[in-house]
């Protein structure tokens, strides 16, 4: 009976060998060469993002759909912080929530679903736990950390969720143009980190997201769970409506670089955004527009054209007391703009050489403009470049020496213009060129708007270095205007006059609730005139797709259930020594023998043990202590009598890849038939001595070394083994 269930059991072992340890990839595990992407097809509510792989999600189903991740699921939650960038092409990034410390995980402190009373009612352990635990100190809102820390020592496991965490609390409440969250993950078949335990292939299951409490952290779940010895890439893509272009100019609103507004006060200008940020949250800054330069030449007008010639046309140097007609164009070599004549004699016609009263001025005797310009970048003062000096000219009364061409000037020295009219000083010395071969041309000032709104935080933290109360208002009533209102408000109010604890105060107000919520640089705006721009001739905004994370995640850790091990035990079993003595008196009927037991010996055995694991575990992980914990269920044989000693026990890892067994043994015995010392006498020789056999009882105890590749190699599986299959049995690539 013994014989048949042990004969069954070998059989069965033998059967589903191929199955469990060498299933080959395709063979029901699924290709590692499939995508799994999509999974159950896209979830959005529009046409946007249709043609983004993975599960998308329309911002109408983020406060429902996307609140937590999913309740008491083995996860991986990658945290993010949702910001603003100054990039035209990527306006939004995911910046990692870094974690307070060296090797603690990071945190993004979420509201808790359940508060009070009602928090043994949550349905996921880690909240529940947490949130006990906040509630103790702050009962009115606790909130718990769901993020995970992926490190060397916390890997990816096999069956984890892989799940990305959004605070998105930085981007304004009003700026609504996040139409869509996309997901998506691909894996891509890995090597083994450990080849030598046997993996089985699973199908996994899909998980879904439940509701928590906060409004502005979200999570993407992608619902299925990962396969063993994959290397995972997550992307996170949203789709995102920039400000319609020409659009009249909105507060607390997020403008990339590129986009093009206009003034409420109907000047009759674009704008562009030369760089990206954040409107102010107070009253429409100011817009400046361009001043065109315009040069009076005696009777001549003429106005600056850039530095490109329009097609076309043809441009002659400046020559002076030539008569210049209207749109007749000429070259400034001295810094590369063309100029037009908006003020000179009526064109010929037909075309030809232009004729009349109106002629151009005088060749100068200095570099200096008979009338400098008026209107100036803020808080400049008109400058001219001369040789190797640089002139900025000078307001009050005139002083010093007239200008030389040619003379050697200190800094600080001081000129007049020919005229003696405006007085200019060198702001660095040098060398003084030539008389110039034409007047001064002055050159368009473009107008750029910086809008006012320092980062809150930079600035209540310079607020908060001040010494003295003197040093404290000196600060702060530098503040105002620059600032938007209620910021300026909120400090007024918590710090009215310096005092030891100012410091602090202020220090608090940086790191809390502020009315900027991101510390992101104001935008500037650049007139481009009353031309509307190429961007603006659509008239609507284009959906623009950007990724947001594109990561490659380190592989992922198998779970072991099964493993197969030989090596050598010693067993409780003792093998007995019997043999046929000869007692030396032999006569003409025969000689004497007799059968006897001489002692005996432990049992020591090479076997084969099958392990089975009732809690699944990573062995690819560096071997710890703890890993002792993880105990299995041995079946085996011997290897040199297969079919008469068999083994159960237990089996633990006590190095990687080697295991301590201990158990219980069966093993077919010899023994004399006869009582021991019966003689015979024979003739012809020593007689065989008499035994039976029988099965023997005992315990037994050795060390096992893991077989890399004998079963695949057995059953023709393949080496390394059998990796784990994705969602529905199929394994992704990417």
């Amino acid at each position: 009976m013994l014989r048949r269930i042990v004969g069954i059991g070998i059989v069965l072992l033998l059967t589903t060998t191929p199955a469990v340890f060498g299933q080959k990839p395709g063979a029901g595990g699924g290709s590692a060469s499939q995508n799994n992407s999509g999974g159950g097809g896209q979830q959005t509510g529009g046409s946007a993002g249709s043609s983004l792989p993975g599960l998308s999600y329309t911002d109408h189903d983020w406060p429902y759909v996307l609140k937590a991740p999913p309740a008491n699921k083995s996860r991986v939650v990658l945290c993010y912080k949702l910001k603003y960038s100054n990039s035209g092409s990527q306006p939004f990034i995911l910046e990692p929530i870094q974690p307070a410390r060296a090797g603690m995980k990071p945190s993004m402190p979420t509201n808790c679903s359940a508060v009070g009373a009602a928090i043994p009612t949550i349905e996921d352990k880690d909240e529940r736990q947490q949130c006990s635990k906040d509630s103790e100190t702050n009962s009115a809102a606790p909130t718990w950390n769901p993020c995970s820390q992926v490190d060397l020592t916390h890997p990816i496991m096999m069956r984890d969720v892989l799940v990305i965490g959004i605070d998105a609390n930085e981007i304004q409440d009003n700026d609504r143009r996040l139409r869509l969250l996309n997901i998506n993950v691909t894996n891509q078949q890995g090597n083994p980190i450990n080849p030598t335990p046997v993996r089985p292939s699973f199908s996994s299951s899909a998980t879904t997201s439940q509701n928590a409490g906060n409004t502005k952290v979200y999570f993407l779940t992608w619902p299925y769970e990962l396969p063993g010895d994959v290397i995972p890439t997550i992307s996170v893509n949203t789709i995102y409506t920039p400000p319609p272009p020409s659009a009249p100019w909105r507060s607390n609103t997020f403008y990339p670089a590129g986009s093009v507004v206009t003034s409420s006060y109907g000047n009759g200008h674009f704008y562009t955004a030369l760089k990206g940020g954040l409107s102010t949250a107070g009253t429409e800054p100011a817009f400046a527009v361009d001043t065109m330069a315009v040069v009076r030449d005696q009777n001549i007008v003429w106005s600056d054209s850039g530095t490109t010639l329009p097609a076309g046309t043809k441009a002659a140097l400046w020559a002076s007391g030539k008569p210049d007609c209207l749109g007749d164009m000429i070259f400034d070599p001295y810094n590369g703009h063309y100029y037009t004549a908006v003020v000179g004699n009526p064109p010929p016609t037909p075309p030809g050489t232009c004729a009349g009263p109106l002629v151009s001025g005088a060749t100068p005797t200095d570099p200096f403009p008979v009338t400098p310009p008026d209107i100036l970048p803020a808080q400049t003062q008109f400058r001219v470049y001369d040789g190797s000096v640089l002139w900025e000219l000078q307001s009050g009364v005139t002083s010093g020496s007239t200008w030389q061409q040619k003379t050697t000037y200190p800094t600080g020295s001081l000129v007049k213009d020919a005229a003696g009219a405006h007085q200019y000083r060198a702001l660095s010395g040098g060398t003084s060129g030539p008389i110039p071969q034409q007047p001064y041309f002055a050159i368009t000032q473009m107008a750029s708007q910086r809008e006012p709104g320092e980062s809150f935080s930079s600035v209540v933290l310079e607020l908060s270095k001040s010494t003295n109360d003197a040093d404290y208002k000196a600060r702060l009533k530098d503040l105002y205007g620059k600032i938007p209102p209620e910021q300026y408000d909120l400090i007024t109010q918590n710090v009215s006059a310096w005092s030891i604890n100012a410091a602090t105060t202020l220090r608090g107000l940086a790191g809390g609730a502020t009315p900027r919520s991101q510390e992101i640089d104001p935008v500037t705006w650049l007139d481009v005139g009353t031309t509307p721009p190429p961007s603006v001739a659509s008239g609507q905004p284009q959906d623009q797709t950007v990724n947001l994370v594109n990561l490659t995640l380190p592989q992922v850790h198998s779970l072991y259930f099964y493993n197969l091990a030989a090596g050598a035990i010693v067993s409780t079993i003792r093998t007995p020594n019997l043999s046929t003595v000869p007692l030396g008196n032999c006569t003409n009927s025969g000689c004497s023998y007799s059968f006897q037991k001489r002692g005996s010996n432990l049992l020591v055995d090479p076997v084969l043990l099958f392990t089975w694991y009732p809690v699944p575990w990573d062995a690819e992980r560096p071997y710890r202590l703890s890993d002792l914990a993880h105990v299995g269920v041995d079946f085996g044989l011997s290897l040199s009598s297969p079919a008469s000693n068999f083994y159960f026990g237990a089996a633990t890892e006590i190095r990687r890849n080697i295991q301590l067994v201990a158990g219980f043994n069966i093993a077919k015995i010899s023994k004399l038939s006869v009582p021991n010392g019966t003689t015979i006498t024979v003739t012809g020789g020593a007689p065989t001595t008499p035994t039976q056999q029988y099965f023997a009882k005992g315990a037994f105890i050795g060390l096992t070394y893991n077989i890399s590749g004998f079963i695949q190699g057995l059953f023709g599986g393949g080496g390394g083994g059998g990796g784990g299959g994705g969602a529905g049995g199929k394994s992704s690539g990417p």
